[in-house]
């Protein structure tokens, strides 16, 4: 059963979000920089100027996405929730946060790096490159080139283990020789290894391999998934079986099919879906598709995670039942004027 913090619920960590919603500022400057400087040109839908957004269409594009969504997902908001999420299942400083992400969604691949750096879990990120529209789509700027633009300039310590096609079959079938070589490629400049299996069955079970490779002795204290890569979700059947936020159902079943969440869900590791963002957005308070972004730590978000919540709202009520009386006492003066 899925669970998310929900507004209302009174956070300990004020201090840790703002921190981590500073790093995804400070990701974003470093990006848009690199654009600048190598010429890279701003995409029109990126009306907030963050550098992550990618193009419409292009050879590593697998399927439909919003510029909305994912315009909403480059909130720093996100990484302040990514906080909460990881503390309220117990993640603590040293452990190992498996992540598997679609490289459709860079704002929350950089949220989810931030919240981890900032509270010193050790990540496993394992990517797909293959991207959705205005995600990490551009054929000279994918994600593992974001990444590496990150760790050279040593904003974060973490980047890709490992990283697969994504797309059909997790082999991207349905991008066409172009589109592989240009992740081929991609791979090889970051100097991130490229797997492929062939099949998406075999390309789970070297993903889960790999998980308990990076992890040494200590499996994965918590498991985020980032998109809709179906190697990490799993068939439909599968997906289902997930909501977006916290899920720590241990019957979640493993048959044919199944994804990485499955999988790690079984074993009793919690599972963070990040999956449908308008609905993760609206459940959090956070604002959907903003201009301009808000700044770390000064959104209503905050205030919903926070015990003065309660101390605002019943000062702003009060003040406009006063104001309201006032007028009230007003008008009946002058009315027996």
């Amino acid at each position: 059963m899925a669970h998310t913090s929900g507004p209302g619920r009174v956070s300990a960590s004020y201090n840790l979000m703002v921190e981590a919603g500073e790093k995804v500022v400070a990701f974003q400057e470093a990006l848009r920089e690199h654009r600048k400087e190598k010429g890279l040109s701003l995409n029109q839908e990126d009306i907030n100027k963050t550098g992550i957004l990618g193009k419409e269409q292009s050879a590593i594009t697998t399927t439909h996405g919003s510029p909305e969504v994912k315009r909403t997902t480059a909130s720093p908001d996100f990484a302040g929730l990514m906080v909460q999420y990881f503390q309220e299942v117990g993640l603590k400083p040293g452990d190992k946060l498996g992540i598997g992400a679609s490289a459709s969604f860079p704002g929350l691949i950089l949220a989810v790096l931030a919240a981890a750096e900032t509270m010193d879990l050790e990540p496993v990120l394992i990517t797909s490159l293959g991207s959705s529209r205005w995600g990490a789509n551009e054929t000279h700027f994918t994600w593992l080139d974001m990444e590496g633009v990150l760790k050279e300039q040593e904003l974060i310590k973490h980047g890709s283990v490992a990283t697969f096609y994504g797309g059909e079959q997790d082999a991207g079938l349905d991008m066409g020789e172009e589109g592989r070589e240009i992740i081929k490629e991609a791979a090889l400049r970051n100097e991130v290894k490229l797997y492929n299996r062939g099949s998406l069955e075999d390309n789970v079970d070297l993903r889960l391999d790999l998980y308990e490779k990076y992890s040494g002795e200590d499996q994965p204290a918590a498991f985020v998934n980032i998109g809709g890569a179906m190697a990490n979700t799993g068939n439909y059947q599968h997906a289902s079986a997930f909501s977006p936020g916290i899920n720590r159902d241990e019957s979640v079943p493993v048959s044919e099919g199944a994804g990485v969440m499955s999988y790690m869900a079984h074993q009793g590791i919690p599972v963070v879906h990040l999956f449908n963002v308008r609905e993760i957005a609206m459940e959090e308070g956070i604002s959907l598709d903003p201009y301009p972004l808000p700044e770390a730590g000064e959104s209503m978000f905050y205030l919903t995670k926070q015990p003065q919540k309660w101390f605002l709202i019943g000062t702003i009520v009060c003040g406009m039942l006063a104001l309201g009386l006032w007028l009230a006492i007003k008008k009946g003066v002058y009315l027996c004027k």
